[in-house]
């Protein structure tokens, strides 16, 4: 069965139709080269697959952005595809339907949509990218991107990076090494040549100028976090000898908090500590938010749009709350009211 379009075709189906990616992408490049004092918050569910908890969610982040906008520049974790360590639900450009109908096309049309409406609303968004094959259909429309733990060492991947023109983070190894991660976003910075499908689809050897804005995600392992003073200092150390300038950003999810979401709130008080007594280059943090905390099997019926169907959440009431008390702890505001910021995002 072949898809009805190309990615080139694709987006002139479902067209963006200004320049606000561009304009967040280099305010993030800002932020990861230490330009920007603000802080970098990628906030989001672990995974998307309702659209219309997808928007709802996107309000949110909207309002909470006007209120944090000095202090922070929030990006909406948009993941759409979920890398498998041993099998399961491959997220929504997969299977749409979550019953294994594996309605692509759907899931392509459908996660294309939801961006469009979040970038019209004015909310960047953030995707990892897990087969490079889908990245052609929706790379126009992200402002910050992801390679995985699982595929932070792929040659395949270091090329899609260089490739793309949003900053992109290279998360450590599952197993919490670093050399991985730190090899693979130093190549990626150089210009690559590749065979590869171009935007047509046609089989093509592709000439990428490089991502200068690539920069390091610590994640943790599954042994252990290392979003410490010590693990920190040894991801700089990595970085200087690679001669490799940008800050860090650290991943409150996954290993750091060994998946469970409240510990995630004690690792970002833990590295905005560390960032303001030790002045280590930390430049963001990204936290696995939904609508409502915890998570759900998918084998659950009728499944919840606003509950997570992969790793357990935190709400995002009291991402909120915490958000507000780090950036404003004299004067919370409520962001139930809608927002309207002083200027774009």
């Amino acid at each position: 069965m072949r898809l009805m379009y190309t990615p080139n075709a694709f987006k002139k189906l479902l067209p963006r139709k200004d320049f606000f990616v561009e304009d967040t992408q280099e305010q993030i490049a800002d932020i990861i080269h230490g330009k920007d004092p603000r802080l970098l918050l990628i906030l989001g569910p672990c995974s998307i697959h309702s659209k219309t908890a997808a928007i709802e969610y996107g309000k949110k982040i909207k309002a909470l952005s006007c209120l944090v906008e000095k202090e922070a520049l929030i990006v909406m974790r948009t993941y759409f595809e979920k890398p498998r360590t041993s099998d399961g639900w491959k997220g929504f450009l997969n299977d749409p339907n979550l019953d294994e109908s594996y309605d692509l096309e759907k899931g392509l049309l459908e996660a294309r949509e939801i961006l469009l409406t979040l970038n019209k609303m004015k909310v960047p968004v953030a995707m990892e990218f897990v087969d490079p094959n889908y990245a052609l259909y929706l790379e126009d429309l992200v402002s910050w991107g992801c390679v995985g733990a699982r595929t932070c060492s792929s040659q395949p991947h270091r090329h899609l990076a260089a490739r793309l023109t949003c900053p992109m983070g290279f998360k450590n190894s599952i197993h919490g090494n670093l050399e991985p991660a730190v090899f693979s976003l130093n190549a990626a910075r150089r210009p690559q040549t590749f065979f590869a499908p171009d935007g047509d689809f046609l089989p093509s050897v592709i000439k990428a100028p490089g991502n200068p804005n690539t920069h390091l995600v610590l994640r943790g392992s599954d042994l252990k976090p290392n979003c410490d003073s010590r693990s920190i200092h040894k991801a700089m150390l990595l970085l200087e000898q690679e001669e490799i300038k940008t800050h860090i950003l650290v991943d409150c999810g996954h290993g750091n908090s060994q998946k469970n979401p409240k510990t995630q709130l004690d690792v970002v008080k833990n590295v905005l500590k560390l960032k303001r007594d030790e002045g280590l280059p930390i430049c963001g943090l990204m936290i696995e938010s939904h609508l409502e905390e915890g998570r759900q099997d998918l084998s659950a019926r009728p499944i919840k749009d606003t509950l997570s169907i992969t790793d357990s959440c935190l709400a995002f009431e009291t991402l909120k709350k915490t958000i507000l008390e780090l950036t404003h702890p004299v004067n919370q505001q409520s962001v139930s009211q809608p927002a309207t910021c002083s200027q774009p995002l």
